[in-house]
């Protein structure tokens, strides 16, 4: 397969020429662009001046690479498929504008293809490294070289244009070629290692004084392609504006002073400032300006960009503090919880709310953003004692939810462990502080109420976000339809006599660039109902099916088959699931068109259904699970996109 992204007549992308890699397996597309952007083409069934039409289109630019592989299969009959693509790569026009992810190898050349002798690989897969990256992470993989002429070609390699998701240089050492010249005999493959150090991040780059960081003061010190030297107000540690104007003048990164002595730190706000800040205090900036006066001053630094561990630290007073303090900790005094961030298949920055709780009820929290890698992996330690230590999660502002923890204090070498976003995430029932589910759906008199939380894992539950939780809810009896509400929640008028009843929520995300699983889900919830005039509050039997998934953090499951799903249900305050008598499980790549049914047993009380996804690799999978106890009651849930397929 030949993937064809589209460019115009000056060799620019066309806006509507997806760009790659593809999803979950990260793979290099497109492999090659041809023009499709106003092309001539014959259109059907056109007589006269209506025989030809402009049209643009990627279905415009691949019968330009047809027929380019058309002319190479009648020059060379003998080549394989997979030569062909290679040569058809191979001699890409390179110098178009755009990166790998939008042309490939570059704009199809026919005539070059037909003289192309040596042959690479159309695309040399590195592999996928999540953040935190180390040196653990370094790999070689062999880039072949194939000299299909009649006699030896002595090559001059190397590695250029290698970019950042934004496309700016990156200038550290993240691939070198094991080779610089290499010789090819005629009729022979040779392969040069190339060397991948995911954890490079060494940089080096000229220092300037930029003054305040205004526009006007930036454009003057030239900071293109450098660092800017900013000096900060004394009472302001907002870096927004000077990391958003810095960023516009070509500055790779901003180094933050004030002439205080105080210790601060620069903050990006509730969004985040979005460009490298780094802080240094008041002597050093010093130095650096009096070295800069003096000479040309160039920097180099090595960071760890999500740091593997996190310490959060109180140590309460009481009466006045006359002198300074110095505390000093050991880990092993320490709480600790290791702590792994899942994700919703898209690799980010999630969100991470801490707080911390004092006896008097007295909290303290942060105004800025802190992020945490997800997927990842975290140490974290944290003061033994009366302080209660929660943390929240959100995938995002203003769209994401707020994943809730239970707030905790730990006793002194106390180790924990804590999953965020695992399993499916579906909705669940909220809990109170003592992370104790509370009452979600009740009957009082002859009314029903249900309000849930939209989201949830098999630890947590979350608020809906500001903007980006929608869905709705309605309530049937005897199949007659009671009442409805354009929100996921909502109170109903009930007849006082035993009844049949069906309750469906829907709930969805949108407007999220990084929640791609569990993008909608649909339950339905059967169980019978009267009132009781005994009794204030009647729980009704809400079943919240729960998945356990072999997972990986970016929600995505092994392309083999016999993976097993454990499957159990969880209640609420005002009803405890009975022992399941049945589940069911099926799963769709189609978003429920069609679906298979996956085979599902039960030893010692537990669930587990076996689904099979060899030869799947890039699909979504939309489960739809049936769980019914030994009272009766019964869920039906669809969760679309659960997770994919790698």
């Amino acid at each position: 397969m030949l993937t064809v992204g589209a460019t115009d007549r000056d060799d620019s992308t066309a806006y509507f020429s997806s760009r790659g890699p593809t999803i979950v397996s990260h793979t290099l597309k497109p492999e090659i662009a041809a023009p499709g952007v106003a092309i001539s083409t014959a259109a059907a069934g056109g007589r006269g001046v209506y025989a030809y039409q402009s049209m643009s289109g990627t279905s415009m630019a691949a019968p330009h690479v047809a027929g380019a592989a058309a002319v190479l299969k009648q020059r060379h009959p003998e080549w394989t498929a997979r030569q062909i693509k290679a040569a058809l790569v191979s001699s890409a026009e390179s110098s178009v504008p755009g990166d790998v992810r939008e042309v490939g190898g570059g704009r199809l050349d026919v005539r070059a293809a037909v003289d192309q002798t040596v042959l690479g690989q159309a695309a040399v897969q590195g592999g996928t490294f999540h953040w935190p990256q180390d040196t653990s992470d370094r790999t070689t993989v062999p880039v072949p070289y194939t000299n299909t002429s009649g006699r030896s070609v002595t090559l001059t390699l190397a590695v250029e244009k290698v970019t950042g998701n934004d496309g700016t240089p990156v200038r550290s050492s993240l691939a070198r070629l094991g080779k610089r010249t290499v010789t090819v005999p005629a009729g022979a493959t040779v392969e040069v290692p190339l060397h991948l150090d995911p954890a490079a991040h060494l940089e080096r780059a000229r220092l300037v004084d930029a003054g305040t960081g205004t526009p006007d003061e930036l454009k003057a010190a030239g900071v293109q392609g450098r660092i800017a030297l900013v000096r900060f107000p004394d009472t302001s540690t907002s870096a927004s504006t000077v990391a958003r104007n810095a960023k516009a003048a070509g500055a790779v990164a901003v180094l933050a002073y004030r002439t205080s002595p105080a210790r601060w730190y620069p903050t990006g706000g509730f969004t985040g400032a979005g460009f490298p800040v780094l802080a240094v205090d008041s002597a050093e900036g010093a130095a650096l300006l009096a070295e800069l006066a003096a000479d040309e001053v160039t920097l180099s630094w090595k960071a760890t960009a999500k740091s593997p561990y996190l310490y959060s630290l109180v140590f309460p007073e009481t009466g006045a503090i006359r002198d300074d303090k110095v505390y000093r900790v050991r880990d092993g005094q320490l709480g600790r919880t290791e702590s792994t961030y899942g994700s919703m298949g898209v690799a980010t920055d999630f969100i991470d709310n801490p707080a911390a709780y004092r006896p008097n009820g007295s909290g303290v929290f942060f105004g800025a953003v802190e992020p945490v890698a997800a997927p990842g992996t975290r140490t974290e330690y944290y003061t033994p004692g009366d302080t209660r230590w929660e943390q929240v999660l959100s995938s995002g502002f203003p769209f994401g939810e707020f994943m809730r923890g239970t707030a905790h204090a730990y006793t002194a070498g106390e180790k924990r462990t804590e999953r965020w976003y695992d399993g499916v995430v579906a909705p669940t029932a909220p809990r109170d502080a003592a992370g104790m589910p509370v009452l979600v759906a009740e009957r009082q008199g002859n009314l029903i109420g249900f309000a849930d939380a939209l989201w949830g894992d098999s630890t947590h539950d979350a608020q809906a976000g500001s903007f980006g939780d929608i869905g709705n809810v309605r309530l049937s009896r005897d199949g007659e339809l009671l009442g409805e509400s354009a929100w996921p929640f909502g109170v109903f008028e009930v007849p006082s006599a035993n009844g049949a009843y069906t309750l469906e929520q829907n709930v969805m995300k949108i407007g999220s660039e990084v929640w791609a699983r569990s993008t909608s889900v649909n339950s339905v919830w059967k169980f019978t109902s009267k009132l009781d005039e005994s009794v204030y509050s009647q729980g009704i039997p809400i079943l919240f099916p729960r998945y356990t998934l072999p997972e990986d953090g970016l929600k995505t499951l092994a392309a083999t088959d016999d993976q097993k799903i454990g499957l159990t249900a969880t209640g609420h305050a005002g009803y405890t699931p009975a022992a399941l008598t049945s589940a069911r499980l099926s799963y769709s790549y189609d978003g429920g068109t069609t679906w298979t049914e996956a085979q599902v047993s039960q030893q010692d009380g537990a669930w587990t259904a076996t689904v099979n996804h060899a030869g799947a690799a890039g699909r979504p999978v939309t489960l739809k699970t049936e769980l019914t106890d030994s009272h009766g009651n019964s869920v039906t849930q669809t969760v679309v996109r659960a997770y994919d397929v790698r």
